[in-house]
């Protein structure tokens, strides 16, 4: 993670970002760098991870797909801290899996429905077992 100075961002945070905003408005990577006024390779870099934003690119390819950046500060939780650390053990490559795999869970766990939603959280043992 590079320092506020610099006015960088998470580059986990950043790709998520803007992977999920130019993926909701339906824009290939190429328009979003033409929208953008950047090269379409620097999206590829911001999305893998393998380059980080300064927050005014990022707020620049977020207004591409349509939508704003809004930024807020908060203490983090211990759980947020621990996970911090753990991502910067890893470096950001594989703390990006990481979150990609967790959002992919939080998507499939929104798309049950209420019924199964009740059967998921059921602590009682099934009676026909």
């Amino acid at each position: 993670m590079r320092t506020m100075r610099n006015r960088q961002v998470h580059p986990t945070i950043a790709s998520a970002l803007l992977v999920d905003a130019r993926r909701r408005a339906g824009l290939t990577q190429e328009e979003v760098a033409r929208r953008a006024g950047v090269a379409r390779p620097s999206v590829s870099q911001y999305e893998n991870g393998k380059k980080d934003p300064s927050v005014t690119n990022l707020n620049r390819l977020i207004q591409a797909c349509g939508m704003e950046l809004h930024l807020r500060a908060d203490h983090l939780s211990e759980a947020d801290r621990a996970q911090a650390f753990r991502d910067a053990a890893v470096g950001p490559a594989e703390a990006l899996r990481n979150a990609q795999r967790a959002r992919a869970g939080l998507v499939q766990i929104r798309r049950l429905t209420p019924a199964e939603k009740a059967g998921s959280n059921s602590l009682t043992p099934d009676a026909s077992a």
